[in-house]
């Protein structure tokens, strides 16, 4: 391909669902010989491929790394990602902490939080003040009544 910009490296980013693949980009994106710098897109791309290959060390510390060092942070979709990422590998305090840190919200990040809370359960983690704080937070602000009806209800069972 004589021309590799942005749009080709995200094809390629987005067809990486097979191991090993995540780490060729990730080192072709280092080298920069393409004069090409990955965006939020890039970004988003790897953190779903790191998702759906339980690859949590590299994409936590390759792309959490990078989104944050790039200022990509308020990013919603990445945030979203981020969250799926950490869920789906089992770090639920990782996926909680990135809820709490977001600025912005939407109706995605919400059911992440809320996914990540079940999975809590699941595990016989029990959720702390904070926890409890910010899923009733997510469900206000969202409008999602019943959720925050059904975690309000977890809250009086544990008191």
């Amino acid at each position: 391909m004589p021309e590799r910009d942005i749009v080709a490296w995200n094809v390629l980013t987005s067809c990486c669902v097979r191991p090993g693949c995540i780490r060729f980009v990730y080192t072709m994106m280092q080298s920069r010989s393409n004069g090409c710098e990955p965006d939020h897109v890039t970004c988003l791309h790897l953190l779903q491929a790191c998702a759906h290959l339980n690859a949590l060390e590299f994409g936590e510390k390759k792309f959490h790394k990078y989104i944050d060092e790039h200022g990509y942070g308020d990013a919603v979709n990445l945030s979203n990602s981020l969250m799926t990422m950490y869920s789906q590998t089992g770090r639920l305090d990782k996926a909680c902490e990135v809820f709490k840190g977001m600025r912005n919200k939407n109706v995605q990040s919400t059911k992440e939080a809320i996914e990540a809370f079940r999975e809590m359960q699941k595990l016989g983690v029990q959720p702390d003040d904070q926890t409890f704080t910010g899923v009733l937070s997510a469900c206000s602000h969202c409008g999602l009544v019943d959720a925050g009806l059904m975690f309000f209800d977890c809250i009086s069972n544990l008191g």
